[in-house]
């Protein structure tokens, strides 16, 4: 699925899933041999690697598809940790949840079950989006706009099981 010209994965990984955060900055060391360390950026970059695995022919086509697109273009991540359970219970286009602890802003998009949205306002205990949904104790998680790795692998247990090992780098 196309978000603009960048592409989603929706898919859920199963184990070895991690976000982390790197600081750019320059170090400056004084003939006291202390030093001092400035940022180079206002925020840090994230990255997210995971591991995915799928057991259909299908899913498998559409993830080599899906990785194959992003390695030339741009993707859209979920940010998994972040995630939270809708407690709406209707088709709306408000999502009751506690958003205190996700990465988000006005205009962000944000994975809704296998599907996505833009994000139009927010606060402390729900968020608005661009369209309405079906919101029963649906998954949602921010997404994050990056950038595969060329450190990909993946392997093959039968025709229709296979395991993919993926990095993401965040663009700002």
């Amino acid at each position: 699925m196309l978000i603009g010209n960048s592409i989603l994965i929706p898919y859920r990984p199963i184990i070895d899933y991690s976000e982390s955060e790197t600081y750019a900055t320059d170090v400056f060391a004084s003939q006291n041999n202390t030093e001092k360390r400035m940022k180079i950026v206002e925020n840090p970059k994230r990255s997210i690697s995971m591991k995915i695995i799928v057991n259909n022919e299908r899913e498998l086509q559409d993830l080599e598809s899906i990785v194959t697109y992003a390695s030339r273009y741009y993707c859209y991540v979920p940010l998994w940790f972040s995630m939270v359970v809708a407690k709406s219970s209707s088709t709306s286009s408000t999502i009751s949840c506690d958003t205190s602890l996700m990465d988000i802003k006005v205009g962000d998009y944000i994975l809704i079950d296998r599907d996505y949205a833009q994000v139009t306002a927010f606060d402390n205990n729900s968020m608005t989006i661009d369209r309405n949904f079906n919101l029963n104790n649906i998954r949602v998680a921010p997404l994050l706009y990056a950038t595969i790795q060329n450190s990909n692998s993946y392997s093959f247990v039968t025709k229709k099981v296979g395991e993919f090992t993926l990095e993401f780098k965040e663009l700002l």
